[in-house]
């Protein structure tokens, strides 16, 4: 399966099955509007975790990381595992937030723990 990352409220995000990833459905954003296949909020950090990373992210990342990685080790995902894996084969799945800095949000961690599970 092809991830791909964007922002929710980017107009030209890429083509595919578009996924939310946020906890939070986007302030603003009616859902109704919203061109969402799946929101994988389970697939989110606590929000005890993305607190208390919010206070620090600079500082905090890369024990965010392993900290957000634990929780999705340790919490069951089948069924939302089952309903990425019944998207179309044939398109690419964009992991979709509202962060401003996707490169250094919880994104590329479930992206990275997506290809290890998703078949």
């Amino acid at each position: 399966m092809r991830f791909t990352r964007a922002r929710i409220r980017d107009g030209e995000a890429p083509q595919g099955s578009r996924v939310l990833v946020d906890r939070i459905w986007p302030r603003g954003m009616k859902k109704e509007n919203a061109d969402v296949d799946l929101w994988a909020k389970d697939l989110t950090p606590s929000t005890d975790l993305r607190k208390w990373f919010h206070a620090d992210p600079e500082g905090r990342h890369d024990e965010f990381a392993e900290r957000f990685i634990h929780e999705l080790d340790e919490t069951d995902h089948q069924e939302t595992l089952d309903r990425l894996a019944d998207l179309p084969k044939n398109r690419a799945v964009v992991l979709l937030t509202d962060a401003k800095d996707i490169d250094r949000s919880h994104v590329p961690i479930i992206e990275e723990w997506l290809h290890e599970h998703v078949r």
